[in-house]
């Protein structure tokens, strides 16, 4: 049975029926758009993959690919499980799987704000354009914690052992004061009542909405998103030999420093070619032939995951319910 997450559609009303109708219809337009163009990006990425051909398993690299999408929707569910607090609510869960993989669709395209106002728009307007923002902005500083946590993780391990060990306890401490220290804020007398007393209810910071067991499932979810994720680049680095499964996860730790690097540059569209460039620096100590295919690999990834789900949920759409 499929679950539905809606808790009843506060923040607005819904659109008449007609003007509904011509949402649904632009929002179809700006998939299918979305999709053509992340086709074609990994359409220009597959000769160079091609060009290794003889030198890579081209089974372990698929296997390697549905983990990236294991992961991918490992991260969406915590994406989803944000939401009530945000007062993002009304919609089953392949509707939010559509406004979500959609929106990473646009994070190709130049502009980074596209796939937000996609979100708003497609969902029908039934919780704010802001609270659309705060849920993206929230997920993106978890996911992105994660990922910089993950990665000096393994960086550290490779150096010694025991760095790793420190770095999972020092980034476990950190995770603990990111749920606590917006609550702690609140209760200072000079900060929560002046805020309470400016924004209302908005000042009410997510931690403190969240009970303790969605804290620990969106830090669970995140954990096994990160886990398939690197499982997804040592079967990477099993399929090309030179590189054996050691050296696909340390890959995975430059990869990883290398997206934030690009994302946060505005640069370009999702940091494609900055994101490359630091890759590059950091897998300096790794032979180029491997550098070279790696950055392919890890750019083919994301499009292909990107690819995939945007299409598998394209129909799914959010629509108006009966009686809403």
């Amino acid at each position: 049975m499929e679950r539905d997450l809606s808790r009843g559609a506060p923040g607005g009303e819904p659109p008449a029926p007609a003007r509904s109708r011509t949402w649904r219809v632009v929002a179809a337009i700006l998939t299918l758009l979305a999709i053509a163009w992340a086709a074609r990006l990994v359409a220009q990425a597959l000769p160079d993959i091609a060009a290794h051909y003889d030198q890579i398993d081209p089974l372990r690299l698929l296997f390697a690919l549905l983990l990236a999408v294991v992961a991918s929707w490992f991260t969406f569910l915590a994406f989803a499980r944000l939401l009530p607090a945000l007062r993002v609510e009304g919609y089953r869960l392949r509707e939010l799987a559509h406004l979500y993989f959609t929106a990473q669709l646009f994070k190709h395209l130049p502009g980074r704000i596209w796939g937000i106002g996609y979100q708003w728009m497609a969902g029908g307007r039934t919780a704010s354009l802001g609270s659309w923002v705060q849920a993206n902005v929230l997920h993106t500083l978890l996911a992105t914690y994660f990922a910089l946590w993950s990665s000096t993780i393994a960086i550290a391990s490779f150096i010694r052992p025991l760095a790793g060990g420190a770095a999972f306890l020092v980034g476990a401490l950190g995770c603990a004061l990111l749920w606590s220290a917006p609550r702690l804020l609140m209760a200072l007398p000079w900060i929560g009542p002046r805020a309470r007393r400016r924004f209302g209810d908005d000042s009410l910071p997510v931690s403190a909405i969240l009970p303790p067991e969605d804290k620990l499932h969106i830090l669970l979810l995140f954990a096994v998103s990160w886990l398939a994720c690197y499982a997804s680049w040592y079967v990477n680095g099993m399929a090309y030999a030179p590189l054996g499964g050691a050296g696909g996860v340390r890959m995975c730790a430059y990869y990883m420093v290398a997206w934030f690097v690009g994302y946060v540059s505005l640069l370009t569209p999702s940091g494609l070619g900055v994101r490359e460039l630091v890759f590059a620096w950091l897998a300096q100590d790794f032979p180029n032939d491997a550098i070279v295919l790696m950055a392919v690999v890890g750019r083919v990834s994301l499009l292909f995951v990107d690819l995939v789900l945007g299409l598998l949920f394209a129909p799914f759409a959010p629509r108006k319910r009966a009686g809403s």
